[in-house]
């Protein structure tokens, strides 16, 4: 069993699109997903320690992925949804968490810092729950 389990792990590290007949396999379908993220973004990450990358050219990278490449990502994926298979408690429950704990670092920062800065409160919340959620999230929800 045990060898079973580490040659399907060895097939899913080697080849990131195998696709499982069996629903009952979540992991299996989720794995070559993650290591495909986990990987890109190990890459990136050496890319930028080594200088792979000059400086001025990350600029231009993250213009082009962050206006051109992201939207493109959100708007095929938001224009192929099929929205009988979207979890709507699930969007709600994402929101209100989401809601609360904006509201609640604003507060806290607002209250906390002195002086009284409204923009600089605003700049904490956002940044506590605008997380990867498209980067990350869109390739995990496709897996």
């Amino acid at each position: 069993m045990l060898e079973n389990n580490s040659e399907t792990l060895l097939r899913l590290a080697q080849n990131c699109s195998i696709k499982e007949d069996d629903s009952g396999d979540e992991i299996g379908d989720l794995l070559p997903t993650l290591i495909q993220i986990f990987l890109t973004i190990k890459l990136g990450w050496l890319a930028g320690f080594y200088k792979i990358i000059p400086q001025k050219d990350s600029k231009g990278l993250n213009i082009f992925v962050g206006k051109f490449s992201l939207p493109v990502l959100i708007f095929v994926s938001l224009a192929n949804l099929d929205f009988s298979n979207v979890n709507w408690s699930f969007l709600l429950a994402i929101t209100i968490s989401k809601s609360i704990i904006f509201v609640f670092t604003a507060v806290v920062e607002y209250v906390v810092h002195s002086p009284k800065d409204l923009s600089r409160a605003s700049i904490f919340a956002i940044f506590c729950t605008q997380t990867n959620d498209f980067g990350m999230g869109l390739p995990i929800l496709d897996a």
